[in-house]
């Protein structure tokens, strides 16, 4: 008996700590800016995890820069907020940019969606590009007919590949 509970606050520690841990992580990517422009390449980067904050930076960086219209992705494995991260494709889907995986580069989940938001969409040699249907945490897209209404969200910026 002595055992087991000893295991058991043991399991219900490294719990605590792996939270604690986890939030630790999420706080750092919030405070990332992912967005910059490299003047040499003469283009808007995106390297990171795109965060509550990356639309905002964006929109800076592209008004700094109102005739770049080529985003270079170096690595970009998703969003850690959806709404962020399809409000931003949107806004690059509207604006007319161009994206580029570069080489040896990674898109995934909300980042597939960022790429595909380009109006020209190009990737260089030796890249990933991940790719899965939308949840909310509880419901998934395969959930849903065709047409339903909870797709309309992620529809604009990948319209153009029809």
């Amino acid at each position: 008996m002595r055992i087991r509970l000893g295991l058991v606050a043991l399991l219900f520690a490294a719990i605590i700590s792996s939270c604690g841990k986890d939030e630790d992580e999420f706080a750092k990517l919030e405070r990332l800016t992912v967005f910059s422009f490299n003047e040499e390449a003469n283009v808007i980067a995106l390297d990171g995890t795109i965060n509550s904050k990356a639309f905002d930076d964006f929109k800076k960086v592209a008004e700094a820069h109102p005739n770049v219209k080529n985003i270079h992705i170096i690595n970009c494995d998703g969003s850690i907020n959806d709404d962020v991260n399809l409000s931003l494709s949107s806004y690059v889907y509207e604006n007319g940019y161009n994206t580029t995986l570069k080489e040896g580069g990674l898109v995934a989940s909300g980042g597939t969606d960022f790429f595909l938001a380009g109006n020209k969409r190009t990737l260089e040699k030796n890249v990933k590009l991940g790719v899965h249907s939308w949840s909310d945490g509880k419901k998934h897209a395969t959930d849903f007919p065709k047409g339903h209404d909870n797709h309309t969200p992620y529809i604009p910026t990948t319209k153009a590949l029809e």
